[in-house]
């Protein structure tokens, strides 16, 4: 049976003026740095205020 592994990342939007796009270039380096180490996205949950995305929720999983 296989081991399976949970871990959580945020991404934080900081500041919020950030553009939508280097919002979405960090994400993607962080989702690609946990690929390279076996992990896969499992699910992603953002993280809103009044007006602008604050941040993200990154979940993966690895199964050894």
């Amino acid at each position: 049976m296989a081991e399976v592994q949970y871990g959580v990342a945020y991404v934080s939007r900081s500041p919020a003026s950030t553009k939508q796009e280097d919002f979405a270039a960090q994400v993607e380096e962080v989702c690609n740095s946990w690929a390279a180490g076996g992990w896969r996205l499992l699910n992603a949950v953002g993280d809103y205020g009044a007006r602008v995305t604050l941040g993200v929720w990154l979940y993966f999983v690895k199964e050894e």
